[in-house]
């Protein structure tokens, strides 16, 4: 594996864009999608990449919600 891209929707349940890619960055795992609003559902999907292509199938979809840290 060369490297992952992850996709998330628009919070509304609309078309998905990318919101990372990793290629030729195998080892980033993890990453911080900003600019989301709170209290909205996202959905995020990850593609992996090898020296062939993207892979066929995606992952499968993990719907996240967008909020803020609590307060005291």
């Amino acid at each position: 594996i060369i490297g992952h891209h992850l996709y998330v929707d628009d919070g509304n349940s609309g078309d998905y864009s990318l919101a990372f890619s990793g290629k030729d960055y195998p080892a980033i795992v993890t990453y911080t999608v900003t600019g989301l609003t709170t209290g909205l559902p996202y959905r995020f999907y990850i593609v992996s990449e090898n020296f062939v292509g993207l892979s066929e199938q995606a992952s499968d979809v993990s719907t996240h919600y967008a909020c803020e840290a609590p307060s005291d």
